[in-house]
């Protein structure tokens, strides 16, 4: 009897054990929620140079229609990702110089790509503003 006491104890133990374990999984679980899937994404590189002198331009804000956006750096290269649930056919990329006359003053640039077009570095040639 002593020994089947003492076998029931343990198998209770171990199930409380394993019981607390999972509640508190769920307890961290209804704190924190559970991880959101940020589901696809489909990688946009871009390079931005100036279309007569093909120099890559630094400062250049690049945006789509729903907010992604993304400057380009000293080399003129811009890497962002787009969620594929927003791109249909196509995604309009726009480009702005948002530094002013730092490296000179550059037309608001506006370009759709087919969403095939998006799997290498596109080109974004943008027109100096003649003063």
């Amino acid at each position: 009897m002593k020994k089947l006491s003492s076998k029931l104890r343990s198998v209770l133990r171990a199930a409380f054990g394993l019981f607390s374990l999972t509640s508190v999984a769920f307890v961290m679980q209804a704190c924190y929620g559970s991880p959101q899937d940020v589901g696809l994404a489909v990688r946009f590189s871009g390079e931005v140079t100036d279309r007569v002198t093909n120099k890559p331009i630094p400062g250049i804000r690049v945006s789509t229609d729903f907010g992604a956006y993304a400057v380009s750096d000293s080399f003129g290269y811009v890497t962002m990702f787009l969620p594929e649930d927003e791109l249909l056919d196509s995604v309009r990329i726009y480009c702005d110089d948002i530094d002013g006359e730092a490296n000179g003053h550059y037309r608001q640039l506006s370009k759709s790509f087919a969403y095939d077009e998006l799997g290498g570095v596109v080109s974004l040639a943008m027109d100096r503003v003649q003063q």
